[in-house]
């Protein structure tokens, strides 16, 4: 505080006292101030680093033909230029410019311009330059300071660098195939490149065998989700390769179980490049299918919508006659070759909800009574025909040649179809009712089609 008192009484002192020369003057802005307004309006007129524009882009085509020019000699490059090189799958690939790099150590260690020439080797894959270009990134991924993660990754798993590099990357992604895309981002692997999809076709190739593999469908399900997820998403899978996942992983859904049948279903039905295999809008994308593989698709629907068809509309405990264990083999017979469930406004609804929105495909049943629908099946044996199978009790089950049921009745495609139409005895081929021992009569028929269960 004394401290503070003995300021005041100076400034004190210090107030009345006259103060001569410029201090003593009242100062005026406008002159005081106007060499800086001058210089400030100078600087405004220049153009600030900030609003530079950005440097001429590269003409890589006059670079290219420099170089073709001046190879080997790098000396009249810029190191920009001689960095936009590094990136370019013509001269990035020419053994002399590698060559050139590499005989100069301030740039052979240079890790933007080896990030360039690694994306020339994976692009292209075994390039006369491919020894040199991972030699320097060995070399450089070896000495002290920071170095890049996609090197350092590289560098950690020698076999990368090397031509067993394809082979390396099945070995690291199959730990978890889920992982398998970020694990080739990581590495810096463009998957439309050379080494990329090479890696690819393997990694998927031996996916796919591992799923096939697996001992019980539990294991097989979770093999399946993981390279679901981490391979078979991509969009840009090339056709064969993915037409080969098709292939394997619909032709193993008989020995695999129903978890694995019913998630290759719903893979199926999700999946923009496939859809149902029998339906007008999804059909034509099973073209390079083999037709058995296509209908062991349809029987993988059947099966599951059958099993909809009895239990929501009949119920577990309500089928005395037992249908359901006779038609659940005729779903697996290999001469199904499409179905169809029809159904009136109640049922439907019922089966909507059990199968979900987005995989129930139910036509309409017109002009039946209530609680009312039908399970169509059309057979290829000898002939063709179309069986019709009513959900209640007392209906019995029609027959038809397929072409009598296609002119006279409807297409197993059509979103409906009358009550009427399906029991049209003037048109059917056959009426077999559920009576007395109606297994023995009913499998007798068909096989006399040329239909036999699966």
């Amino acid at each position: 505080m004394n401290q503070i008192y003995e300021v005041l009484a100076r400034l004190r002192a210090f107030s009345p006292s006259q103060i001569d020369g410029r201090l003593g003057r009242t100062l005026e802005a406008d002159r005081e101030l106007f060499g800086l307004e001058r210089r400030l309006i100078a600087m405004r007129g220049q153009p600030s680093p900030m609003d530079s524009a950005p440097p001429p882009q590269l003409n890589i085509e006059e670079l290219r033909k420099r170089w073709s020019r001046f190879a080997p000699e790098l000396s009249v490059f810029t190191r920009r230029e001689i960095r936009a090189l590094c990136w370019d799958v013509v001269v990035g690939a020419d053994l002399r410019f590698v060559t050139a790099i590499r005989s100069q150590a301030n740039l052979a260690s240079n890790a933007r311009l080896l990030r360039g020439l690694w994306f020339v080797h994976e692009r292209q894959w075994r390039i006369t330059s491919s020894a040199l270009i991972e030699g320097m990134i060995e070399s450089r991924a070896r000495m002290p300071g920071l170095v890049p993660r996609w090197m350092r990754a590289l560098a950690d798993e020698p076999a990368l660098l090397s031509p067993a590099a394809p082979a390396a990357l099945v070995k690291q992604a199959s730990s978890d195939w889920r992982r398998a895309r970020d694990l080739m981002n990581r590495l810096a692997i463009t998957p439309d490149g050379s080494l990329g999809s090479s890696a690819i076709d393997k990694m998927v190739r031996a996916w796919v065998d591992d799923v096939c593999k697996s001992t019980n469908s539990e294991s097989a399900v979770a093999r399946f989700d993981a390279g679901h997820d981490g391979l078979l998403v991509a969009p840009m899978l090339p056709v064969a390769l993915f037409h080969h996942c098709v292939e394997r992983l619909v032709g193993a859904v008989n020995q695999l179980g129903k978890p694995y049948r019913e998630r290759v279903a719903v893979w199926i039905v999700s999946d923009a490049r496939l859809g149902h295999p029998a339906r007008r809008l999804t059909r034509g994308n099973w073209a390079g299918i083999t037709e058995r593989t296509r209908q062991l698709a349809v029987q993988l629907f059947a099966a599951r919508d059958l099993g909809a068809f009895f239990q929501v509309l009949i119920g577990a405990g309500q089928d005395e006659q037992l249908r359901r264990p006779f038609w659940e083999r005729y779903v697996e017979s290999p001469q199904l070759v499409n179905f169809a469930i029809a159904s009136d406004y109640f049922d439907r609804k019922k089966l909507v909800a059990a199968l979900g929105r987005d995989r129930a495909q139910v036509a309409t049943l017109v002009d039946a009574p209530s609680d009312h629908s039908a399970f169509l099946m059309h057979f290829r044996g000898k002939y063709d025909i179309v069986i019709a199978e009513m959900s209640k009790a007392n209906n019995a089950m029609y027959m038809y040649l397929a072409s009598n049921f296609e002119s006279g009745v409807g297409d197993l495609q059509d979103a409906k179809f009358t009550f009427a139409g399906l029991k049209d005895q003037s048109l059917m081929q056959q009426r077999l009712t559920h009576r007395g021992d109606w297994h023995w009569r009913f499998e007798s028929t068909l096989r006399a089609y040329g239909v036999v269960p699966g």
